[in-house]
């Protein structure tokens, strides 16, 4: 499961929150966009990365026959 989130993650940490610095710098304070990474990372957890983990460890857990 940690492989999962790793490779969920990566998406943020090469695409999302280098873009979404260069966007807002010099738009917004540093501790606006420092805010909002977390924010959208926790929300995109939440709806996107804990279901297909729930999915994979029912798989895992229950296998079907």
């Amino acid at each position: 499961m940690a492989v999962v989130a790793t490779i969920g993650a990566l998406p943020f940490v090469l695409v999302f929150i280098p873009f979404l610095i260069a966007v807002l710098d010099g738009v917004v304070p540093p501790i606006v966009v420092a805010l909002i990474i977390p924010f959208v990372m926790s929300i995109v957890m939440t709806w996107g990365t804990m279901p297909l983990l729930s999915w994979l460890a029912r798989r895992w857990l229950y296998p079907v026959k």
